[in-house]
């Protein structure tokens, strides 16, 4: 009942003119400064802003966060996606050594090609170029 209603409000009521326009994922890492050296390093990220053991990355447009201060709420290992473009090019730039050997560059079904990566605490990273996939019209 309260996702209907929840449509109602985002198709037709006062939220309509509210635009959303992006998601940050915070990644929870156990070694934050082996996280950052690898975010840096292997897949290029630069460091927008940094207060204690959390920081905010930036590659491209595409932004993440990272944090080992320890929250309560904070989950381990997680799974973040990030669409790009030119992903054969990146593919090429990042050290293969982190890509996972059985998520190495590769057409999927769905309309993408992808691989995936794996920090020093487990979190997987993947890159996907959609290219037949109306929902994503990259």
């Amino acid at each position: 009942m309260w996702l209907a209603a929840l449509i109602l409000v985002f198709n037709g009521g006062s939220m309509n003119k509210v635009k959303f326009l992006s998601a940050t994922p915070v990644v929870n890492v156990g070694d934050f400064e082996a996280a950052l050296d690898f975010y840096k390093g292997a897949l290029g990220f630069t460091v927008i802003f940094q207060l204690g053991r959390y920081a905010g990355l930036k590659l491209g447009d595409a932004i993440l966060h990272l944090n080992a201060e320890g929250d309560s709420w904070a989950s381990m290992p997680t799974s973040v996606r990030i669409n790009i473009e030119g992903i054969d090019q990146y593919y090429e730039s990042v050290d293969l050594d982190y890509v996972l050997k059985e998520e190495r560059l590769n057409d999927m079904p769905f309309g993408a090609r992808q691989f995936s990566v794996t920090d020093p605490s487990g979190n997987r990273v993947t890159f996907t170029q959609y290219y037949t996939c109306e929902l994503y019209p990259y």
